[in-house]
């Protein structure tokens, strides 16, 4: 190729690159830039930075950083250098770059020479990438405390917080329809001053997205708060604040529509499809919430008054149950199977069976009273808390005793804790003193309860556990009852949990 060739084709080659190049003195003069240092900077011609300083392209807050890395490049401490930097475009926006160069001879005079590129696109979407990490993190412990906070308010504000602790945003709010005032009216905020909301003496400005947002059914996002015509009112509180976009996420489960949570950032067009598909699923978690929150209110107060249709009750009550504890309520039903088989072997009516079957599903209904977090511990429960544990049997026989059974129900759920020997509870009662049914239940309990994963410790083996109630007959357990109950098990009617 001839030389001319050649220089032309190293002329169109820094034309045509996709990064910067530069050259520089050692008082930080540019004196050469290709066409691509120009434009990331914003400038339509190389001519217009040649020899300009370097640090006109800087943001004041790096000055010293690129001072340094020239300073060490030149006094030959460092053979190649590459640092990144904010920068500042020819308009004053702010852009993020990386900068290599190395020690070379320009012009019989020492520069450093090498390539510039622009970060801030590869930045932004790392920092975003982390942000809806964030916000993922932030709905998993959301999911984490709706499974334990049983109080609305609490979980509400709580929710709140999480996410404004994400970091992107800076305000969260949820607002609830009052269905009295047929509006919806703040209920947990995070980001605005305590009281905030409450004082604004016009609320509607804040509401009415939230009105759209359930109008529609869908997501409503405003991309820049201080264009929105509706909000010109509070146009100074947001300039104030720093609120430049916001979206509102309708609360809707069931068809219930509960009201709507509301996000703001510091920066518009802010929440892209990925951040509303987030913020989606955290709607619909506290949605969810809310509906099983109310619902277990209803329940609470149905229970009062519950009929006389023995099944119905029972079943119904261990269906409230397993919504707080799903171990006991599937132990409940074991338990009743276990007793059934048992008194359906040792000779029992149908009706008085079918008694024990009943007792067997409600002998725990005294736990519907004890803390879910106590019911759910992972762990081995505080001499505290198996105190309050322990006065489950006397909380079901309260519950129980003026539903008019014809069986002894509520004297099942009082005695299936107790022992021959008099070493259980609540009474410490012996013997005959302990009703047969009750001594059935006893037994089936640990059956099952021994059999079965707890979260504080693996199942026991068949073996294991019958060795246990066998250890027990006739000092804790009924003779009877163990007999027929390993016999059972044996045959495989009675299926333990492996």
């Amino acid at each position: 190729m001839k030389e001319e060739e050649q220089e032309k084709f190293l002329q169109s080659l820094m034309k045509n690159i996709l990064v910067g190049i530069y050259l520089l003195r050692e008082d930080g003069t540019l004196v050469y830039v290709n066409e691509r240092f120009a434009e990331i900077f914003g400038y339509s011609s190389p001519n217009q930075l040649v020899g300009k300083e370097m640090y006109s392209v800087v943001h004041p807050r790096d000055y010293v950083k690129v001072k340094e890395n020239i300073r060490r490049c030149f006094g030959g401490k460092a053979g190649l250098i590459y640092y990144e930097f904010t920068a500042l475009k020819k308009d004053g926006t702010e852009i993020e770059v990386g900068i290599q160069g190395s020690l070379m001879e320009y012009g019989g005079r020492p520069a450093i020479g090498g390539v510039l590129v622009d970060l801030t696109g590869y930045k932004r979407k790392r920092e975003r990438a982390r942000h809806l990490d964030a916000v993922l993190r932030a709905i998993r412990r959301i999911d984490q405390l709706i499974a334990k906070e049983k109080d609305e308010s609490r979980l509400l504000q709580r929710i709140c917080n999480l996410l404004l602790e994400v970091g992107s945003y800076k305000v969260v709010w949820i607002g609830l329809i009052d269905e009295k005032a047929g509006q919806i009216v703040p209920v947990a905020q995070s980001g605005f001053e305590k009281g905030y909301l409450e004082s604004l003496e016009d609320f509607s400005i804040l509401r009415w997205p939230d009105e759209e947002a359930i109008r529609t059914d869908r997501p409503y996002i405003m991309e820049n708060i201080l264009e929105e015509p509706k909000f010109s009112p509070w146009r100074k509180e947001a300039i104030k604040g720093g609120y430049l976009s916001s979206i509102a996420v309708p609360l809707i489960s069931e068809g219930k529509v509960y009201g709507a949570i509301n996000v703001c950032s510091d920066q518009r067009e802010f929440f892209d499809e990925e951040e509303i598909t987030l913020l989606e699923e955290v709607s619909s978690d506290i949605s969810y919430a809310l509906r099983a929150l109310r619902l277990e209110r209803e329940r609470n107060k149905l229970q009062k008054n519950l009929t006389r249709s023995f099944e119905s009750m029972a079943q119904t009550v261990v269906k409230m149950l397993g919504q707080r504890d799903p171990y006991t309520a599937t132990h409940s039903r074991r338990v009743a199977e276990f007793a059934r088989l048992v008194a359906e072997e040792m000779g029992f009516s149908r009706n008085r069976v079918y008694g024990v079957w009943i007792g067997g599903i409600l002998h725990d209904v005294g736990k519907i009273g004890i803390p879910e977090t106590i019911l759910v511990k992972p762990g081995r429960l505080s001499p505290q808390e198996m105190a309050l544990i322990r006065t489950h049997p006397e909380r079901g026989y309260e519950i129980l005793k003026d539903m008019h059974f014809p069986w002894p129900v509520a004297e099942m759920a009082l005695q299936h804790h107790e022992r021959l020997n008099g070493t259980g509870y609540p009474k410490g009662i012996k013997g005959e003193d302990i009703i047969l049914e009750a001594r059935i239940l006893a037994v089936c309990d640990v059956l099952e309860a021994m059999s079965s994963h707890r979260p504080y410790r693996p199942a026991k083996s068949q073996k294991k556990t019958l060795e246990e109630i066998e250890k027990g007959r006739g000092t804790k357990y009924d003779p009877k009852v163990v007999d027929v109950a390993i016999k059972l098990v044996e045959e495989g009617k009675i299926h333990l949990s492996q």
